[in-house]
């Protein structure tokens, strides 16, 4: 049993499995297990300011496997506008609790995750993409109970928001118009308290 969270390491682990596993077919953008990812490739272009591309920096840093796509763990510090479609896993809510009094700890972390795509010249084709895009994720985000590649996790599901933005609506960016698909994917780590619980 695990004496403290490894929460990075889990949205490490969900980065991964949203790159390796939500794909779709590369002609009919509908969900595909042995498609392409829906999620633009990362930039292999230094950026000015400190010379690495934001390959180097999200795509290889990531212990659980390589993320060649734009799935950002948190939400990007800037807006890039040369991506048209993206990902973001951003942590959010959190309830953590006494499970027993032999110290195990439940720690659950209710992720927003949430998929951003650019208004295209023909409207009707964004959406289409986007919706697949949304079904893709269902069926990933639907099939595992579990995240194995993150230890510490002993239970993932989908869950209502309870404020935050979900289903479809539009944002703004750099004066441009994206469409976006969010869901809040929760996720529970189980530790033990290594002294137990004590007064």
């Amino acid at each position: 049993m695990y004496t403290a969270p490894d929460t990075w390491h889990m949205l490490q682990a969900i980065q991964y499995r949203v790159q390796s596993e939500v794909l779709v077919n590369a002609s009919t953008g509908v969900y595909d297990p042995a498609g392409v990812s829906p999620f633009d490739a990362w930039s292999i272009t230094p950026d000015p300011s400190d010379q690495q591309s934001d390959y180097a920096r999200y795509g290889t840093s990531n212990p659980v496997g390589t993320c060649a796509n734009a799935i950002y763990i948190g939400h990007p510090r800037e807006v890039k506008s040369k991506y048209g479609a993206w990902a973001e896993i951003v942590p959010g809510d959190e309830n953590v609790y006494r499970r027993a009094f032999g110290g195990k700890i439940w720690d659950e972390s209710f992720v927003y995750f949430r998929v951003v795509v650019k208004y295209l010249p023909d409207w009707f084709a964004t959406w289409k993409q986007i919706v697949n895009i949304r079904d893709a994720c269902h069926v990933v985000i639907a099939k595992h109970a579990e995240l194995p590649d993150a230890p510490t996790v002993q239970a993932v599901k989908e869950e209502v928001s309870k404020h935050d933005p979900t289903g479809f609506f539009f944002d703004e960016f750099l004066g441009r118009s994206y469409i976006c698909w969010a869901t809040i994917w929760w996720h529970r780590q189980m530790w033990n308290a290594s002294t137990g619980i004590i007064p």
